[in-house]
């Protein structure tokens, strides 16, 4: 597994190097091209969703967190844009390989979907997540998406509003949550997006394309789903439980990518600021140290999350302070160097001002701001309880 994980983590490198030097096209872009990501199957990236057991290079969170985080941090460096969206293979396919027995009146279902997502994996599909919807703020338990059971078997029509779809168009499955006809807790259910047309003529239709102004080539598109076949997680009202010990890890690899834009823009702050050496004025220079403080704080931060998480102890509670942490730090890095290095940080021709774009879009992934505050005053009063 070694020489594989060396394998692919070379192959990704010399795809993120050619990535960067097409930077000023792809910080144009706002879609996302498919040939990428048939680069990236060839480079083997689509191997950290599938488990070692089966060729792939998934052990599991506390295992995997640490080299995959080099992986999509390494590839950021050239396009934050892919980097975010492959990190929901992984992050998805997670809820899959966990290693649980099922129990027995379930493990027939449960085996063969897990024998289908293997297959998917092993043939090279991707996949993602589009679960967030209108008014939850990111919480997966308030979602207001329906499923009901018409058979045979695991067959499930989902109807609901989602957005922030990630990888739209390139992802062949998607994970959503929505609640099963009957009762008010949500579960899990894996949507087969490949090919499917966003007219509406199967039940799944476009309503709004992605436009953010960071991480623009994304594609996380928003979607009306009116009984859309679905199939329901193979371990019924298991996903979700799941959720403390795999979302740490999903957060960690949304904060490698935003420690590859900050790489990048703190390499290119220092090539502008040690070309004018002598010649940078007062402010120039308080502020270009202050932007490197903070990126050493940002680091550490980011080094906490993951050791929390190989150690599996506290892993929820250091990696929601690292993810909130490195986004306000991100944020504040940006501005320095923006004003460090003056005009060209407004340039278009210049990377700095889209660097800054999609450093500020890390404050609204899962957990998104307000979600992530709660989360963490939820912990505080947990902690002053025991």
């Amino acid at each position: 597994m070694t020489q594989l994980l060396d394998d692919v983590q070379a192959n990704v490198a010399e795809l993120s190097t050619k990535y960067a030097d097409d930077g000023q096209a792809r910080r144009e872009r706002r879609q996302l091209h498919s040939e990428d990501f048939a680069e990236l199957v060839t480079a083997g990236l689509h191997l950290t969703g599938l488990p070692r057991a089966h060729g792939g290079l998934w052990d599991s969170p506390a295992n995997s967190v640490r080299q995959y985080c080099k992986l999509f941090r390494t590839l950021a460096h050239g396009d934050p844009s892919v980097a975010l969206v492959t990190t929901m293979h992984p992050g998805v396919l997670a809820f899959w390989h966990h290693g649980q027995a099922a129990p027995s009146d379930v493990a027939p279902g449960w085996q063969g979907q897990l024998e289908h997502v293997v297959a998917a994996v092993d043939g090279g599909h991707w996949f993602g997540t589009i679960a967030s919807e209108p008014g939850a703020n990111g919480d997966l338990m308030a979602s207001r998406a329906t499923a009901r059971h018409v058979g045979p078997k695991n067959h499930w029509l989902l109807s609901g509003d989602k957005y922030m779809g990630s990888g739209s168009g390139i992802t062949s499955f998607m994970l959503t949550v929505a609640k099963p006809e009957g009762t008010d807790i949500p579960d899990v259910f894996l949507i087969e997006t490949k090919d499917q047309p966003w007219d509406g003529s199967t039940g799944v239709k476009l309503t709004r394309e992605w436009d953010g102004v960071g991480m623009a080539a994304t594609q996380s598109h928003a979607f009306r789903f009116d009984d859309m076949a679905v199939a329901r997680y193979g371990w019924p009202d298991y996903a979700l439980g799941l959720a403390p010990h795999i979302l740490p890890f999903i957060s960690a690899l949304f904060a490698a990518v935003a420690m590859g834009v900050l790489d990048s823009a703190t390499t290119a702050a220092r090539e502008v600021m040690l070309r004018r050496g002598g010649r940078a004025k007062a402010l120039e220079r308080t502020l270009w140290v202050q932007a490197e403080n903070r990126y050493w704080v940002a680091e550490q931060a980011f080094s906490g999350m993951v050791s929390a998480i190989e150690r599996n102890e506290e892993s929820l509670w250091s990696a929601s302070h690292g993810k909130l942490a490195i986004a306000d730090l991100g944020e504040s890095i940006m501005s320095d160097i923006g004003r460090a290095v003056g005009g060209q940080s407004f340039s278009r021709s210049a990377p700095f001002a889209q660097w800054a774009a999609d450093i500020r879009a890390l404050g609204y992934l899962r957990p998104p701001w307000p979600l992530a505050h709660e989360q963490i005053f939820n912990q505080l009063l947990d902690r002053a309880d025991t």
